[in-house]
């Protein structure tokens, strides 16, 4: 069996000259490439090379046209500290835009087969930013954001990026003389690896891993906490799970709403038969509270989509509001929207969105 021919990328410009040159001849610059007041000039600074599907052929394969590990690390860090930073443009072009650019990344490490080493040090800060993304786009609609699109490169890059962590981890194991690469990723491994669990929350798939981790990696505090709010969630202690998300770190936290509307929504039918009466009214805001929503109005509006009834308050009468469960109103088909809430939103603020995905602070 003859092994496959080594490519090694010669490109040393984050978009190869050839496709500037067939970009700007065919105006096909996207606006954060644009020169300022210019609507046909290129900023050579601001190029960056495109994904092209591996459809297009060999092309893909030329060395000219590939960026080595050094160029593609020099383009994450321009994408995730200049481009992501283009605040004169609406964050929904920027994360179009990134995520291409980071799709045509991933390509050249692919065909380049890079290193171990150096795609675990491309991929986490690629899957911290869909993890951020994931969240700061949750409640756009969907000819701005699409959620299944995003989730898709989001696990596709995290199970790649794990599958790495445990190459290295064999590597280092069967040669313990050899270089230590948990150097590289040290820091960054405890969040990715809750990060995997809380994306997929309640899966015995991600369980298992977690809990056959490395202890070193186990007892962190990042995992530990992941694996407790997984396991709640999985024994259907909602209101647990509403209690301890408050406590995690921002993007561990931000990964978790992105589930609470199932988690509202059985809370709700649950309640719907342990509470169905006529004559009794569940307070709102004990309710509110519970299901960590900001606001009544959001949680009238789920209640309401759930097919229950609700009283407001009345402060003339000193009647408190209150939601009348019943086990034959609720709307089993209906699915909830996700919804930013103000704890996670103030977690996200105390950071630059650079350090969050560049980093992981």
């Amino acid at each position: 069996m003859q092994n496959k021919p080594v490519i090694i990328g010669k490109c040393t410009q984050m978009c190869p000259e050839s496709e500037i040159t067939m970009r700007e001849s065919q105006r096909l610059l996207h606006p954060m490439e644009l020169l300022t007041h210019s609507k046909t000039k290129a900023d050579r600074t601001k190029m960056v090379k495109e994904f092209c599907r591996s459809s297009a052929g060999q092309h893909m394969q030329k060395p000219e046209v590939l960026r080595p590990f050094d160029t593609l690390n020099d383009t994450i860090a321009y994408l995730l500290f200049e481009a992501i930073n283009m605040d004169e443009f609406a964050f929904h072009i920027r994360y179009d835009y990134i995520c291409d650019r980071l799709r045509a990344v991933r390509q050249d490490m692919i065909i380049q087969d890079l290193p171990k080493h150096e795609a675990i040090c491309i991929l986490q800060p690629i899957v911290r930013f869909y993890a951020y993304a994931s969240y700061r786009m949750c409640d756009e609609p969907l000819q701005k954001y699409d959620a299944h699109l995003n989730n898709k490169h989001f696990q596709e890059c995290l199970k790649r990026l794990l599958s790495l962590y445990d190459d290295c981890e064999e590597f280092e194991t069967r040669f313990p003389h050899r270089i230590d690469c948990s150097t590289l990723y040290a820091d960054s491994r405890p969040q990715i690896e809750a990060i995997y669990v809380l994306f997929n929350l309640g899966s015995g798939e991600a369980l298992n891993r977690a809990l056959r981790l490395n202890e070193r990696w186990k007892n962190t505090a990042e995992l530990q906490a992941a694996i407790k709010v997984s396991l709640l969630y999985r024994n259907n202690n909602f209101v647990a799970v509403c209690r301890l998300v408050q406590d995690l770190p921002h993007l561990m936290a931000a990964i978790v709403m992105l589930r609470m509307p199932a988690i509202r929504k059985t809370c709700l039918q649950v309640m719907s038969w342990g509470y169905s009466s006529k004559n009794l009214r569940f307070p709102l805001e004990k309710l509110q509270e519970l299901l960590l929503y900001d606001n009544e109005d959001d949680l009238l509006e789920d209640v309401k989509c759930c097919g229950l009834e609700y009283h407001l308050p009345d402060d003339i009468f000193d009647v408190k509001g209150g939601v009348v469960f019943g086990k034959d109103k609720f709307n089993v088909d209906v699915n909830l929207g996700v919804r930013k809430v103000n704890f996670v939103n103030e977690k996200l603020k105390k950071y630059k969105v650079h350090e969050l995905v560049l980093f992981g602070n």
